[in-house]
């Protein structure tokens, strides 16, 4: 088992220690998403960014903003993590990954669960040598 998917069951573990009030879980959510949205440096002013782990397998990139009409735009990208693919659609359509997409979705999602057990959940996660 490798460094990632050892934090990734350790904060599995610690979602489920939480209080099953789907309230709360909700909640603690909200604050890995709005964290995980800094790992691509500052959210620009107008812009509602967020990044997280849905589950096991479901990564989700949303932003919204306001366009020049006055209409809200939203772009929900949602990545689908197998064995050996990412499944990638972008408000529902199948997409094809570039390189460097791929490259920053590794680095942060590297980043992502260090920064959210620390953070979300209090506890510090390092890898083992």
């Amino acid at each position: 088992m490798g460094f990632i998917d050892s934090i990734r069951d350790a904060l599995q573990t610690l979602r489920q220690s939480i209080d099953t009030d789907d309230n709360r879980r909700r909640e603690y959510l909200r604050r890995e998403a709005a964290l995980g949205a800094t790992l691509f440096g500052p959210v620009p002013a107008g812009i509602t960014r967020s990044f997280f782990c849905l589950d096991e397998t479901t990564w989700v990139w949303h932003e919204s903003w306001v366009d020049a009409n006055g209409q809200t735009q939203h772009v929900s990208t949602r990545y689908d993590v197998y064995p050996n693919t990412i499944v990638k659609s972008q408000n529902g359509r199948p997409m094809a990954m570039t390189v460097e997409e791929l490259e920053n979705f590794t680095k942060a999602v590297s980043a992502y669960y260090p920064l959210i057990a620390q953070h979300v959940y209090g506890v510090s996660l390092q890898p083992a040598y």
